[in-house]
């Protein structure tokens, strides 16, 4: 089968052909009809310092955001069968990792979607509701992520707040927090034009270019006092301040994009004004149930956000499309 893979410590992928995964117990064999180009699959190829960590999985199939149909379940008790449309989630059997023997994560530290076909634990496996199409099944995990963020900020219906950054994840934070009933502020830069137009289109109450206008000074024009929330999704170190620089006394900034370097703040003023600082990574089963919920009722839809779907032999095409930022969400369909 053909693959994406992450070879060499150093910036680049190569496609290569690999035989089809052999199915055991426990495991389950499926079918990829759609894989996303996550950021940080992006920073694996250009090799970005961190990431020696996945060194000693080389080489390794990329790809951790997938949907896929079942061709062959291994022994094992479940209810999945052969046919089941399904995407790729947190385990619901309750038992330490290290029991389990499972991989970090898939792509790159286990084969990941960015193939033909992927062997995963079966209870790894969730069923996509039937209005929910493969497309949007591969893009369920990255809404985890903006679904965690918004959890763990309480914001209310009828609060204001930032989103800086209008990447995939910042516009899947925007969709959540709209579904929520949040008045919200995207910002980006003159590269993001295509991807600021989208969160208009989306349901972004004001948009801003920090190209064009000052974003801290412009916010609080609107709103004096601050927002309550700021949802930091650039990795930019320097927007950290930023959103410490908007939000109201006692508000919240929480930090969803990766950072490669360390960010600098104004410990005074988060004192002083009791504001939050709050990192968001991963999440409880219950933020995936009610995702699962919201996508089923429609009262969320990510497929605007698809801006291009590649087959596997162009990926390398949908990388420098990310980079670039000429994409919004790429999806390679083997």
């Amino acid at each position: 089968m053909e693959a994406v893979m992450k070879v060499e410590p150093k910036p680049g992928i190569e496609i290569r052909n690999v035989p089809v995964p052999k199915v055991k117990p426990g495991w389950t064999l499926i079918k990829i009809k759609a894989c996303g180009i996550c950021g940080s699959d992006v920073h694996v190829y250009e090799w970005t310092p961190g990431y020696d960590i996945i060194i000693p999985f080389m080489p390794c199939i990329l790809g951790h955001e997938f949907s896929g149909e079942i061709i062959m379940v291994g022994k094992g008790k479940t209810e999945l069968r052969k046919g089941n449309r399904v995407f790729m989630g947190p385990s619901k059997v309750f038992i330490t990792r290290q029991n389990r023997k499972l991989p970090k994560g898939y792509g790159p530290f286990a084969s990941g979607g960015m193939a033909e076909y992927a062997l995963v634990p079966t209870d790894t496996l969730w069923i996509l509701p039937e209005t929910v199409s493969y497309e949007v099944g591969a893009m369920v995990e990255p809404l985890h992520v903006a679904m965690q963020a918004v959890f763990l900020s309480k914001i209310m219906p009828g609060e204001s707040a930032v989103i800086l950054g209008p990447g995939p994840i910042g516009l899947l934070t925007l969709l959540a927090l709209k579904a929520a009933g949040v008045f919200v502020f995207m910002i980006g830069k003159d590269v993001d034009e295509q991807r600021l137009m989208l969160a208009k289109r989306l349901g972004a109450d004001v948009v801003l270019n920090a190209d064009e206008v000052e974003p801290v000074s412009s916010v609080l024009e609107v709103i004096r006092a601050g927002v309550d929330s700021v949802f930091e999704a650039t990795g930019v170190p320097a927007t950290i301040q930023q959103g410490l620089n908007m939000v109201k006394k006692n508000g919240k900034v929480i930090a969803i994009g990766i950072h490669s370097s360390p960010a600098s703040i104004n410990m005074l003023d988060l004192v002083r004004s009791s504001k939050h600082l709050i990192g968001s990574y991963g999440g409880p089963l219950s933020v995936w149930i009610r995702e699962l919920s919201l996508l089923a009722q429609g009262l969320i839809n990510p497929k605007p956000l698809v801006s291009h779907k590649l087959p596997l032999d162009e990926a390398e095409k949908g990388f420098e499309w990310c980079i670039k930022k000429t994409g919004i969400k790429i999806l390679l369909t083997p």
